[in-house]
């Protein structure tokens, strides 16, 4: 079954900004890149962790919603965005855009709704629906096809609710979420709900007459009088509150679901605004080009003459050596034995990847590491000792643009700690 994942990346950017605002990151020319820095490692973690089929980034816009019109006090209390964090949105749009996943918005209402309506889309679709979001109101879109994933705090776990998870969040069925959030408010949105009623409350009263609309039919059967005066003092503000949770699923959207399907990131494009960003730890993350790179197989005892009449020549130990010479020539050999007059030669130059590791594979062979070694490790650190990013990987990516598959580095980020 194919899936849809539905990210709030209003709620990410928002989080991810104060979450790292004590960091106070930055590039070295001044622009502040915390929040940006934050939700680009989220979203590389959510491709990365389940390889989505469809995928789109959902953002509140600068416009009042209807919600707002209904009840101007609507997230009134919620903390304003600072401007650290509003000059970093148009580098949020460039990154999404870069990592060719769809942004939507629509004037007039939430994420949410985006949200909710391509949900109901997507269920229509057959699809199994994802919603990344740590906003709870979500959780009344729950169902055997629907399920939320709360990205949680830093250290914690991801928790994803399926109907069970809210069954035992709420203890109600998550159709009814918006009930109990209508009767017991809603701090973080400034939802009024009615005064005295906690989420505890809520959840029994809606366990036992089913909504917030029985609920207050039914004033009368409920046996604590303060209780049942403030359900019929503030019926109407109940009545406001479930209506400002309630998400909407029947916008009018111009984008389909086709128009979800991931194909792929702008891997060229993604390592340039992380250089401009100075989001060196997260070129690794890059997914490696795989490029057919010329070679000459040669036996060793083939090799050996040739390496022996070089001034310097490079080499990566993988399953036997890999040679490159200053001419540019590259050369595979299977066995690194019948190599090791050249490498014991005191007057050949190498250069290693990385010294330490090479050193001990040679000697594993009997070899003795002769003649000067360039370490490509160690002179980046040298160049930069503030950087844990040291690896062969991390250097073809700085440096040449190339992304190295794993399996291929003979690196380690924290060689020079």
């Amino acid at each position: 079954m194919e899936r849809l994942f539905l990210v709030d990346g209003s709620a990410i950017a928002y989080r991810s900004f104060f979450a790292l605002r004590k960091q106070g990151l930055s590039t070295s020319t001044g622009e502040p890149t915390g929040a940006s820095y934050g939700y680009t490692r989220f979203i590389l973690k959510i491709l990365k962790e389940f390889s989505p089929e469809f995928i789109a980034v959902c953002f509140d816009t600068s416009a009042p919603t209807f919600r707002h019109v209904k009840y101007p006090e609507y997230k009134a209390t919620r903390e304003k965005a600072p401007d650290e964090l509003k000059v970093q949105i148009p580098r949020i749009a460039q990154i999404t855009e870069a990592l060719g996943i769809p942004m939507l918005e629509l004037e007039g209402y939430e994420a949410d709704d985006v949200m909710g309506t391509l949900t109901r889309r997507g269920e229509q679709q057959g699809m199994e629906v994802y919603l990344i979001t740590s906003d709870k109101d979500f959780l009344q879109l729950v169902n055997e096809k629907v399920r939320v994933i709360n990205p949680m705090r830093a250290g914690q776990e991801i928790v994803v609710y399926d109907t069970e998870k809210v069954r035992e969040r709420y203890g109600v069925e998550p159709h009814q979420v918006a009930d109990v959030l209508g009767l017991a408010g809603d701090v973080s949105d400034n939802v009024p709900g009615v005064p005295g009623v906690g989420e505890k409350t809520a959840s029994q009263l809606v366990r036992r007459f089913g909504s917030l609309e029985q609920v207050l039919s039914n004033v009368k059967k409920i046996s604590r009088q303060g209780l049942q005066k403030n359900l019929s003092s503030f019926s109407e503000i109940a009545l406001l509150s479930k209506e400002l949770v309630v998400i909407k699923t029947d916008l009018e959207l111009a984008a389909d679901i086709e128009s979800l399907r991931y194909s792929g990131m702008d891997v060229s494009c993604l390592v340039r605004l992380f250089k401009e960003l100075e989001f060196s730890s997260l070129l690794p993350e890059l997914p490696a080009e795989r490029r057919e790179v010329a070679y000459t197989k040669l036996k060793g005892k083939q090799l050996l003459p040739r390496l022996l009449k070089e001034k310097e020549f490079g080499f990566l130990l993988d399953h036997g050596a890999a040679v490159s010479l200053q001419s540019g020539e590259t050369f595979l050999a299977h066995e690194v034995k019948p190599l090791s007059e050249a490498f014991e030669s005191s007057t050949i130059q190498k250069v290693s990847a990385n010294f330490k590791n090479d050193l001990l594979a040679l000697k594993s062979q009997g070899i003795a590491l002769q003649g000067r070694v360039f370490d490509l490790s160690l002179a980046s650190y040298l160049l930069r000792p503030s950087s844990k990013l040291h690896s062969l990987r991390s250097l073809a990516l700085e440096y040449l643009d190339r992304r190295v598959p794993e399996e291929h580095d003979s690196g380690e980020e924290d060689l020079c700690e």
